[in-house]
């Protein structure tokens, strides 16, 4: 039986950043370019107008403009999504830094909601009558974490 050779500290080094490099290029860049393609669809389409008119009323009471739903909403597919969204935002004037921090403790509360749903209710049995109630849960910590967070800023 041939013993492994072992790897010096630099060389677990580089070969842990490439393994880094490659996950955030798989996982990160992809979500976030997603993120500024969805900001430019909505913008095009005018359905950020319309989601700012639905949403304006629940995130107005955060101090937050009906645009910031947007950022809340991608955030339920992943987080860095949602960052991305709410980068778009801030780059465009719509929100100010101010109306970020309150946003982000909301967009984590329900980032990858979606996708934990699908994979632990689901692979768990759980009848999907039920999701609404986990949906609900996520945002109302949601509304909760940003209700909390515009008190402080």
């Amino acid at each position: 039986m041939q013993e492994e050779k072992k790897k010096g500290l630099v060389q677990t080094f580089l070969d842990n950043g490439a393994l880094g490099f490659k996950l955030w290029f798989e996982k990160v860049a992809v979500a976030t370019v997603f993120g500024y393609a969805v900001v430019e669809f909505l913008n095009v389409t005018g359905l950020m107008n319309v989601i700012s008119v639905i949403f304006s009323p629940i995130v107005g009471i955060l101090g937050l403009p009906g645009e910031a739903a947007t950022a809340i909403l991608a955030s339920y597919m992943t987080l860095p999504a949602g960052c991305a969204v709410a980068a778009s935002l801030v780059q465009s004037g719509t929100i100010s830094a101010a109306q970020l921090t309150i946003m982000f403790p909301m967009m984590y509360a329900v980032s990858n909601n979606l996708l934990y749903i699908g994979r632990v209710l689901g692979s768990a049995g759980i009848d999907s009558k039920k999701y609404p109630v986990y949906i609900a849960i996520g945002l109302l910590c949601s509304f909760l974490g940003g209700l909390v967070v515009s008190f402080l800023v």
